[in-house]
């Protein structure tokens, strides 16, 4: 088993363990994601990148983001397995995609959208 096999069945067992499940609908999950995405972005509203820095160099900063990041990554894992979507799968789907829209040697240092590639999915 792979560690974000691992993982997954770890925040499944959480979820199981407190019958939250019942309240797991993809419209909820999304939206759950979506607000801890929010969350994320919202410790470095405002700020400077120099103050980003600063703030992830401190390990108050660090957990901030680290929470927030963690909750990301739980909804990800719960939305991708009530769609049945394996991320690591659909991960690499979208990067074949992505090598054939921006292809390195066009996009090398910039990213000019009009540049882009229009490909079949």
């Amino acid at each position: 088993m792979h560690q974000l096999e691992f993982i997954e069945r770890k925040v499944a067992a959480f979820r199981d363990a407190r019958n939250w499940k019942k309240f797991h609908s993809v419209k909820n999950l999304s939206t759950a994601l979506s607000i801890e995405a929010s969350e994320l972005a919202e410790i470095s509203l405002w700020k400077t990148d120099e103050e980003v820095s600063n703030l992830i160099a401190t390990p108050e900063g660090r957990e901030k983001y680290q929470g927030e990041m963690a909750d990301v990554f739980m909804y990800l894992l719960l939305l991708a397995e009530k769609l049945d979507i394996d991320l690591v799968d659909a991960v690499e789907a979208k990067l074949a995609l992505n090598e054939r829209r921006f292809p390195a040697d066009e996009f090398d240092g910039s990213f000019d959208k009009n540049k882009r590639r229009e490909v079949e999915d």
